[in-house]
């Protein structure tokens, strides 16, 4: 059996990349980075286009938060020892949890 390849025109199509960021890494950066790839698919650029979107921020949980305590409990129960969650003020990225 022979296989074979064919382009077929399937009309409008659109494909979200949805890319997250190490906490050293730039928006911008990240974003120049997928459009560099995508232009380099061979496509003539008149056939499409790439678009910058953003998600929603992370989530914000008071220290005190029963949430905070049950992810604390279980660092403590898988790893045996005393979770460490760094403090922060809202509007401020979470370092690494270590």
């Amino acid at each position: 059996m022979a296989a074979k390849h064919q382009r077929r025109a399937v009309g409008p199509a659109t494909v979200e990349i949805d890319r997250r960021l190490l906490p050293d890494e730039k928006v911008k950066n990240a974003f120049t980075e997928l459009k560099r790839v995508v232009d380099g698919v061979g496509e003539p650029k008149s056939l499409y286009a790439v678009e910058f979107l953003t998600g929603t921020n992370g989530f914000f949980a008071p220290r005190t938060a029963k949430a905070v305590a049950a992810f604390e409990a279980a660092i403590k129960k898988h790893s045996g020892r005393q979770g460490e969650i760094p403090q922060r003020d809202r509007g401020q990225r979470w370092p690494l949890l270590r």
